[in-house]
């Protein structure tokens, strides 16, 4: 309390307050490791950060770095009490206050500096802290500090996106989720801040990053990102995403394992035998904290807002399978959340025509287990057909569309042709009467599905001609014989 007495009395002391408390933060004797000295280190530390924001900046580097190593980045469980539970909240409010009362042009640097420190000493923990004080400091960016930081802000994101490409070849599954999630939250929050002038730029950079290198970890890192930029932007981002359906496209073509295996990352991909996480401690540290608050992440991972859903269980980490597998499933979640979201007539007909193919033979991409199958057409590839679809919204494509589909249902794997037959059902359900005018074509392959060897796909195709005849209100078994 003295820090609020004395005000501007204690600046020139301030320095050597800080260097104090500072250095018991860095002390590695065991009273110093006493949780109790700690939490009334932090909380001296938390008075002198609320009153002297402003005179921080000679010492602000050494503060970042103690306040995210990770001993005070620990998340107390829930309902969790004590010292523990104490001290780390109390640090968590630290990096709060300093991401709020600092002003953007002195600690944004600082934050770079720490970033370089932390990534030399691969401390993800570390990384994710300082994202979130990113993050918070974004937040509470004036419109003219947002204009000002922006040039500076663009080459960092790109440099922080190239330690999550890298982490898909250094650290543990855990450490990579987590930090390109801390990484991109801070993205959006700088992205919401911006006007369409400042952002455009800043998009192409980063477009232009992820595809213009032999490094394709990057277009991981990209896409989940474009993802999460489409759900969030809603229709705006259309006004961007013109250039990557081409783009798109390609990929989905290059990570179709029935045309080119895994061969588009098996150049790159390097096998994660465990040696990972015995590289460094913050592997370790990040798996611990999954396990803590495994109940948190589970419910993380069902929401939209926190990116693509995993598709690829029965896949190992950092192979090339599951790096196609992650990529086709990024793609197709930002299409889908595209095309969702359209309201100024994205998918036109040559953006149709460009992505249709490449979609549809995804169908018979069957990488990895039945189960990993059946999740990627389910939960991405039949959703993002359908919407596509939808908001083309031309009889003349869906036409073209339905009978290369339709060629799907006679493939020679049971799989293929049942996936085919979700993604019908998926289409008639979405578009109802205006799909009808489709059933003479479709009758006939119907009509072979109904005496399919496989039961699964009989029992599908039995599904699909009572949606139909739910849609019509009569039945199709005239129309069978």
């Amino acid at each position: 309390e003295m820090s609020a007495c004395l005000g501007p009395h204690l600046l020139q002391d301030l320095p050597r307050a800080l260097s104090a408390l500072l250095q018991l933060l860095k002390s590695t004797t065991e009273q110093a490791k006493s949780e109790l000295l700690r939490l009334s280190v932090i909380t001296g530390l938390s008075k002198l950060v609320d009153h002297f924001p402003s005179f921080l900046g000679a010492q602000l580097n050494d503060i970042l770095s103690q306040l995210c190593d990770p001993s005070l980045c620990d998340v107390p469980q829930r309902g969790e009490k004590g010292t523990h539970a104490q001290l780390m909240q109390k640090s968590h409010m630290v990096r709060c206050s300093m991401a709020k009362m600092v002003a953007p042009r002195v600690l944004i640097p600082s934050i770079q500096h720490c970033f370089e420190e932390k990534r030399q000493s691969q401390d993800v923990v570390g990384l994710v802290a300082l994202l979130g004080i990113l993050a918070d400091n974004i937040q509470a960016m004036s419109k003219v500090d947002v204009v000002d930081q922006c040039p500076k802000l663009r080459k960092f994101f790109v440099s922080i996106f190239e330690v999550v490409a890298v982490g898909y070849k250094q650290f543990s599954e855990v450490a990579v989720n987590k930090l390109e999630e801390a990484a991109s939250s801070a993205f959006l929050d700088l992205v919401l801040r911006c006007s369409e002038n400042v952002f455009r730029p800043i998009f192409s950079t980063i477009s232009k990053w992820a595809h213009s290198s032999d490094d394709k970890d990057r277009l991981l890192v990209f896409y989940r990102l474009a993802f999460r930029l489409a759900d969030k932007l809603k229709g705006l981002f259309g006004l961007f995403a013109g250039s990557l359906v081409e783009k798109a496209s390609s990929l989905l073509e290059k990570v179709n394992s029935s045309k080119h295996g895994d061969s588009f990352f098996s150049s790159s991909a390097v096998e994660m035998n465990g040696s990972a996480n015995s590289d460094s401690d913050m592997d370790s540290e990040a798996e611990e904290d999954e396990e803590e608050n495994s109940e948190e992440e589970s419910e993380a991972e069902s929401s939209d807002d926190e990116g693509p859903e995993e598709a690829s269980s029965g896949l190992r980490f950092g192979s090339a399978a599951w790096k196609c597998q992650r990529l086709a499933t990024a793609i197709l979640d930002c299409l889908h959340r595209i095309c969702l979201h359209d309201s100024k007539q994205f998918v036109t007909k040559q953006r149709f025509e460009a992505l249709r193919q490449p979609l549809l033979d995804q169908l018979e991409s069957t990488r990895g287990s039945q189960g990993d199958f059946q999740q990627l057409v389910s939960d991405h590839l039949v959703p993002c057909i359908a919407q596509c679809a939808l908001s083309a919204g031309d009889g003349s494509l869906w036409k073209s569309l339905n009978y290369q589909l339709l060629l799907k249902t006679r493939n020679s794997s049971a799989s293929v042709r049942f996936a085919a037959l979700l993604v019908l059902k998926e289409l008639f359900l979405r578009i109802q009467e205006d799909y009808v005018f489709l059933l003479p074509e479709t009758i006939p392959f119907l009509a072979e599905l109904l005496e399919d060897e496989s039961i699964e796909v009989e029992s599908e195709c039995q599904a699909v001609i009572k949606v139909v005849e739910d849609i019509m209100g009569e039945s199709l078994q005239s129309y069978m014989t």
